[in-house]
């Protein structure tokens, strides 16, 4: 299955009107994994609801698909999860984003701990790599990234997590 994703677009009630342009990177991808005419591609909105529709190729290196109807939501059996994380050195983050994503990840909250190295995440590199692996991972979500959490705010965020009934690890 292809899978892009589209959450800046406002969705109409009848997205089987719409027609969404693949950017030049998808439309690589495309190319890439061979996709014909009229293949079937999915689009999601990254909050669970997702569309099929059919590829179509308007040049060489441009590509369009027709949405055709809503597919619908298997739920794919994860809990709900967010991951409060130090932010580690480079390729590390990029890592713990992916295979956070794959494994279903919603949340992505960075943490600053006294004695940790202050990374901080991109976020339009988050949002690029947690997109390739939604995609990767055929996910009906993508990831959000929350506020960095300061060492005296953790306690009070677990706290609240907890009376709300979350599970905390």
């Amino acid at each position: 299955m292809f899978l892009i994703f589209r959450t800046d677009q406002t969705w109409p009630d009848s997205p089987e009107e719409l027609s969404v342009d693949l950017d030049p990177g998808e439309s690589a991808h495309a190319r890439a994994r061979r996709l014909k005419e009229n293949a079937i591609v999915h689009v999601g909105d990254g909050r669970g609801r997702r569309w099929a529709g059919s590829l179509s190729w308007n040049e060489k290196k441009s590509a369009r698909v027709q949405l055709s109807g809503m597919c619908e939501h298997a739920a794919n059996g994860f809990p709900i999860f967010s991951l409060l994380s130090a932010v580690p050195k480079s390729s590390r983050k990029d890592w713990l984003i992916e295979k956070s994503t794959e494994l279903g990840l919603r949340h992505f909250i960075p943490a600053e701990f006294h004695r940790s190295v202050r990374e901080r995440i991109s976020p339009d590199r988050f949002q690029r790599l947690s997109r390739e692996a939604a995609a990767q991972s055929e996910s009906w979500f993508l990831p959000t990234l929350e506020s960095a959490l300061s060492a005296t705010e953790i306690q009070s965020f677990l706290q609240q997590k907890l009376e709300d009934g979350a599970e905390v690890h």
